[in-house]
């Protein structure tokens, strides 16, 4: 691709090929998978603006719970860049008063390692410091009492399927253990009656399963039926050879130069 740009380079004396590069990578493609999931991102950054009692001010402890977007894909259908991408444009909300409310946002990247690690992980992001790592309740009151602190309108919990991925655990039991704790946090942050935040978790498709898990103590699936209600799922389809030919159109429209891409 490099040595076919720079033989129309020299072809097109009139074109700043450096200039053109730097232009072309700044260039964001809008693909089927971009705009899937921009559209259900501001969806679930408006709904912040509900309230419990429409006669009161919009505020902590008068906000409807929240809602999640789970995103999930194979390897390599752009969901960390659709997501970090779609976040990045999010207009402020503007409630029934008018006032208009901007986006605050916390994404985070997953890194590989077990529930308990993560928890710390988003402690951590949080501004929250610890010596060890806390077990899962110590860590849910400090993660709500910094959440209500920083009044995000929105979560983001990326690579997900990195702590919940079942070959990294040596049994069916503890990777249940292990989805009860990651999901059961989201619901919280979900549905705190202060400060409910909306939240987005994507991975892999193995994340999907990891809902449906039962927790062999009361015999519930470690969503409990809350995520089940209040979470929308979007599966975002593989990159193929179709979106190659359709970006080469996207680089043959009038803004660009007339080179061929191959």
């Amino acid at each position: 691709m490099y040595d076919k740009l720079q033989e129309a380079r020299e072809q097109t004396a009139t074109v700043d090929f450096e200039q053109t590069v730097d232009e072309l990578a700044e260039r964001v493609w809008p693909t089927a998978q971009l705009t899937m999931v921009e559209a259900d991102i501001r969806r679930l950054h408006q709904q912040i603006a509900s309230t419990i009692d429409s006669g009161k001010e919009w505020g902590p402890s008068n906000r409807k719970a929240a809602r999640a977007l789970i995103v999930v894909g194979t390897n390599g259908s752009s969901k960390s860049f659709s997501i970090d991408y779609a976040l990045s444009r999010l207009p402020p909300v503007t409630l029934r008063s008018g006032v208009q409310v901007p986006a605050n946002i916390l994404y985070r990247e997953a890194k590989q390692g077990d529930a308990k690690a993560w928890l710390f992980d988003t402690l951590s992001v949080l501004g929250y410091t610890m010596a060890r790592t806390p077990s899962p309740e110590l860590a849910s009151a400090n993660i709500e009492n910094r959440m209500r602190r920083n009044k995000f309108t929105m979560v983001a919990f990326d690579e997900l399927s990195r702590v919940l991925q079942p070959r990294n655990y040596g049994s069916k039991r503890k990777l249940t253990e292990q989805a009860e704790v990651v999901w059961s946090q989201i619901i919280q942050i979900m549905s705190d009656p202060v400060w409910p935040t909306p939240v987005i978790a994507s991975g892999t498709l193995d994340l999907i399963e990891t809902l449906e898990l039962h927790n062999s103590r009361t015999g519930e699936t470690v969503a409990r039926g809350d995520m089940n209600r209040r979470a929308d799922i979007t599966t975002l389809p593989a990159l193929t050879m179709d979106d190659a030919e359709a970006l080469e159109a996207y680089l043959h429209q009038p803004a660009f130069p007339k080179w061929r891409v191959v």
